[in-house]
């Protein structure tokens, strides 16, 4: 997996290439260690709304994020409304994976970016 560009600012859109098979799951956590969850198998209300489905994400090669419109719901207790997922400055971890809530082992693909604005 390879996030492109490495270093975005709101006029960016992020480009996540797959070289090949990859997992059906994508979040990105913030500088603050708040992770946002994008794409789940099995989304239940705490993941907010799906940026598309776990099957679309893993035939995908290409996945493209505006920078300056990304909402999603913060996977915090109590979240209810969507906010910018790149509102602030600093470095974001996306990872990709089969599975990302789980400590069984399971292979994790991740690229970090900074936003500087």
């Amino acid at each position: 997996m390879r996030c492109a560009p490495r270093v975005l600012t709101a006029r960016d859109t992020l480009r996540i290439t797959f070289a090949g098979a990859h997992g059906g799951e994508l979040s990105i956590e913030n500088p603050q260690h708040v992770v946002f969850y994008l794409v789940s198998v099995d989304p239940t209300p705490e993941h907010g709304p799906q940026l598309m489905t776990a099957d679309a994400l893993q035939r995908a090669r290409v996945v493209r994020l505006a920078v300056a419109s990304l909402r999603a719901l913060p996977y915090v207790y109590g979240a209810s409304d969507t906010v910018a997922v790149f509102q602030q400055r600093g470095t974001y971890r996306v990872r990709v994976a089969e599975r990302l809530q789980t400590d069984d082992g399971t292979p994790v693909q991740t690229c970090v970016v900074r936003v500087t604005r």
